[in-house]
């Protein structure tokens, strides 16, 4: 009896939770001026209250938050960061199955034949029903199905291994199409499949999309450049030495100012050029000057802050370059990225050496990114 009524005292301060968890999100819920600007966190629908929407979450895509905001004793603030993460975490899959968009483009472009390539199997799925449910599924995915006319052969493989699956005639593509780029330009990025693919199938005159890639850093300096139209994949591997200087103010260039460094920011532009665009060029930049993507940018951080200059103003002989007391003018830098062993990863070395304005320098210890 006793057990009985310390479950009910449990189940009815549960109840209770919920009731007070509710109340908060009404509150929040109605200081939004419409009445269906609840976004789901894993599909499109609106819905009019945050009960409506937490209950549609938990049927339709098996996430109980009050469930979940229990187990984990998190408060008001500590569930909106929960929330916040799986719409981040959403946000970069629903990016995953560019295969489709692509697929769809080239149909809708006119291409008598698309060869959609996608090694995840989920992916593959999606793909396969957006082409079904757009009219555009090749008979050779409708086995058992009505027959239809469409362009779009989904297969799901890696593109090294698409010969188990279907035969693709040598040099016979006209057009390849690829979103392989991954975070700093080639981490976890398909470019080596894509080469694979490039040399096996495509026509010699044939277009690659996009057909230039380029890692930049700070202040727009070209940092490495590939045309993927000839490019070899040895170039995957590279070093680059360059110096970093505070810059100036042309305005106001007798002041001197310091101002500590905390690493440097890598970011990439993929170019579809007027070589194959004639009637539109464009340029994909994921630069920190322009609209925002879900790469964002790559931040490399040095050990500690450096502490530059602009100017040759008067340095201690026996303070630390870097410090304030003998702020670097320039910093020396090379930065070698090469394939690392693990799938799709590489491995960045960041070696760095500060200069000071009488000439001295100091030497950092080499720093290993694997990514």
């Amino acid at each position: 009896m006793e057990t009985k009524r310390v479950e009910e005292s449990e189940r009815d301060e549960e109840e209770k939770e919920d009731e007070e968890q509710m109340e908060e999100w009404d509150d929040w819920q109605s200081e939004e001026e419409s009445s269906s600007r609840c976004l789901c966190l894993f599909c499109p629908s609106r819905f009019g209250s945050a009960d409506i929407l937490f209950d549609h979450c938990r049927s339709e895509h098996s996430f109980d938050f009050h469930h979940i905001v229990r187990e984990l004793g998190l408060d008001f603030y500590g569930s909106f960061k929960l929330i916040n993460y799986v719409r981040s975490q959403f946000y970069c899959l629903s990016c995953l199955p560019c295969v489709s968009s692509f697929s769809l483009f080239a149909a809708q472009g006119g291409a008598s034949k698309v060869i959609a390539v996608e090694a995840s199997s989920k992916m593959a799925a999606v793909a396969t029903k957006i082409a079904r449910d757009n009219g555009l599924l090749s008979e050779d995915n409708m086995e058992g199905e009505e027959q239809h006319s469409g362009v779009i052969n989904v297969v799901q493989c890696m593109v090294e291994e698409i010969d188990k699956y279907i035969y693709i005639p040598p040099n016979s593509v006209d057009v390849l199409v690829s979103e392989w780029m991954g975070y700093c330009l080639l981490y976890e990025s398909m470019l080596s499949s894509v080469l694979y693919a490039r040399d096996r199938w495509l026509k010699p005159d044939g277009a690659i999309l996009p057909d230039t890639a380029t890692l930049l850093f700070q202040l727009h300096y070209e940092f490495q450049s590939f045309d993927l139209a000839t490019m070899k994949i040895d170039e995957m591997d590279f070093t680059v030495i360059f110096e970093l200087k505070l810059r100036t103010d042309p305005a106001n260039d007798a002041t001197s100012r310091t101002c500590p460094c905390y690493g440097i920011v890598l970011w990439f532009d993929t170019g579809f050029t007027n070589r194959f665009c004639k009637e539109m060029p464009a340029m994909l930049s994921t630069s920190p000057y322009t609209p925002r993507t879900h790469w964002s940018q790559t931040i490399l951080t040095f050990r500690e802050p450096i502490t530059m200059t602009s100017s040759d103003a008067f340095v201690s002989s026996t303070a630390a370059i870097g410090t304030e007391g003998s702020p670097a003018v320039r910093i020396r830098s090379r930065i070698s990225i090469a394939r690392s062993s693990g799938h799709r990863s590489i491995d960045i070395s960041l070696e760095i050496s500060g200069i000071s304005s009488d000439d001295r320098k100091h030497s950092w210890p080499v720093q290993i990114f694997n990514l």
